[in-house]
């Protein structure tokens, strides 16, 4: 019942600060009771067993002659470190926002992102293939919900062709789940899930990531839609993938490989440099998902993908930081250190985690491509986190108080999770080594940084918008494909009318034959 009680709570205190808001209850109360549940449910979730599991099961939500489908979630070992870095995420926008002093305004937005916070742990939580079909149709409807609340009239290109790709993976989805549980009616993902379908579940968490079609995220007219928009795009990203660890894995044959790797590799280097170079948050955040959606897919196919789990984390809580963090001062400066340090591969961090299995049978030749990537990760963030933004010291000292409550949160989730991760003691030891590249990268970046002065202010901005390359955008894109099939429908629309005609038009072969049949009827009986 403690999942859905978490579940409850959220809801209903999302509902209440609604209403009270809508009856021009004081908004300092609404925010105060958003902020304190919040805080209740980290601390819940925090005493969770380490090792335990709990659960819940609508039993029979889906009932015929032939099947009957419950809808179950539990929160695992597994899902535990995504649950507590919503939660974490959920109470650092609430703190910052609330730091703004615009409560008036936002409002609304602390309403939209927790609905979409309740509707991403309904997605991590779950604990079948059904439960997360459901779960994914209903993200799927709250990012259109968003959408349309902030755009009367979205273009296609804002609404139609996104959720086309999140249709798809949904549907694919289906298909692989059908095919997959036969004679019976429910898959645990823990256990279940046969590795003859893998490539389809896979196939299927990285169309509904949302990283395709290639669109950049849009800029609102304030920053706090924006920053809610950014939300709407990235915490989706991550609930989709985070049914990657569950896929067993199966070995592809080696063209595929080969061609994958290659595909994979390009991937995470090309838009790495992309989103080291990028300094609009936004770009940024979009380019990061790429790249991290193709190292995704290069684990995948190495099959050390079952431990991605410390760099969703990382991704989710280091991406919604650099929307967040927009004041800097000496006070501020641990967040940027605690993240940096997890990011860097050090013994019992969270990066070290995440490349466990990479390492489980010593040094070979991919883990270059995993260390190379680790760089540019590091060092995008680096470059976000210690760049110049508005000062701390600008903030009164109620709105300094709400801004490091947040970042003290997130700290202490980065230091939980940390430690709830841990593994073998010897394990990690031994692995010191992976550390090395990206400390020296690191340091080397900060001295080339410090020492690049002789490149003039407009050379400068210049030199930090990347601009990926047209033909790749086209692709990605996918606008060659809408128009493909656009010109397929425009010359089979004559043909298919003709068609229609001949057969159903006056005089056609239907109504002949109808006359025929009713001729021979007659003479037979006559």
């Amino acid at each position: 019942m403690l999942v859905a009680a978490i579940f409850l709570i959220l809801l209903l205190s999302t509902v209440a600060a609604y209403i009270m808001r809508k009856r021009h209850m004081n908004l300092p109360r609404v925010w105060i009771l958003m902020a304190a549940v919040s805080i209740l449910l980290w601390l819940i979730v925090v005493i969770i067993p380490h090792d335990g599991t709990v659960a819940f099961t609508i039993k029979d939500w889906f009932s015929s002659d032939v099947s009957r489908i419950s809808l179950t979630f539990a929160i695992n070992p597994t899902n535990w470190v995504i649950v507590f870095t919503l939660l974490s995420v959920h109470i650092a926008f609430l703190f910052i926002s609330g730091s703004k002093q615009e409560l008036n305004h936002d409002f609304i937005f602390w309403v939209l992102e927790a609905g979409q916070i309740i509707l991403a742990y309904i997605a991590v939580t779950a604990a079948d293939l059904w439960t997360v079909i459901i779960a994914w149709t209903a993200m799927d409807f709250g990012s259109l919900v968003f959408l349309l609340f902030m755009h009367k009239e979205p273009t296609n290109s804002q609404v139609i062709t996104p959720l086309f790709f999140k249709l798809l993976g949904s549907l694919l989805l289906i298909y692989a789940t059908a095919i997959s549980s036969g004679g019976n009616n429910q898959i645990l993902l823990l256990n279940n899930i046969p590795a003859a379908s893998s490539g389809l579940f896979f196939a299927a968490a990285i169309l509904h990531c949302g990283v395709l079609p290639f669109r950049f995220p849009r800029k609102e007219k304030t920053e706090i839609g924006t920053v809610t928009g950014l939300f709407f795009y990235l915490i989706p990203f991550i609930s989709s993938l985070f049914l990657v660890v569950y896929i067993p894995y199966k070995e592809i044959p080696f063209l595929s490989y080969i061609l994958l790797s290659l595909f994979s590799i390009a991937g995470m280097y090309y838009f790495g440099l992309l989103w080291t170079q990028s300094r609009d948050e936004g770009n940024g955040i979009y380019y990061l998902t790429l790249a991290f959606t193709a190292f995704t897919i290069f684990r995948f196919i190495t099959g050390t993908h079952q431990d991605l789990v410390p760099w969703l984390v990382l991704t989710l809580l280091g991406g919604c930081w650099m929307m967040l963090f927009s004041h800097r001062g000496s006070s501020t400066r641990f967040l940027p250190v605690f993240l940096l340090i997890s990011m860097m591969g050090i013994p019992f961090t969270l990066t070290s985690y995440g490349s466990s299995l990479f390492f489980a049978d010593g040094f070979k030749f991919s883990i270059i491509f995993v260390l190379i990537f680790q760089i540019l990760y590091l060092l995008g963030f680096y470059s976000y986190l210690a760049s110049k933004k508005e000062q701390f010291d600008e903030l009164d000292s109620s709105s300094q108080l709400n801004y490091l409550i947040a970042i003290l949160f997130s700290v202490l989730a980065i230091l939980l999770i940390s430690y709830r991760s841990s593994g073998s003691l010897l394990n990690e030891i031994s692995n010191w080594w992976a550390c090395l590249p990206a400390i020296l990268a690191l340091a080397g970046y900060y001295f080339w940084k410090r020492r690049k002065t002789d490149t003039s202010p407009a050379e400068k901005n210049k030199a930090d918008q990347p601009k990926i390359d047209g033909r790749i955008a086209k692709i990605l894109s996918f606008d060659w494909l809408i128009t493909a099939a656009t010109f397929m429908a425009e010359r089979l629309r004559p043909i298919a009318n003709g068609f229609s005609n001949l057969m159903e038009g006056e005089g056609g072969i239907l109504w002949s034959i109808v006359f025929m049949a009713l001729l021979v009827t007659l003479l037979r009986t006559g």
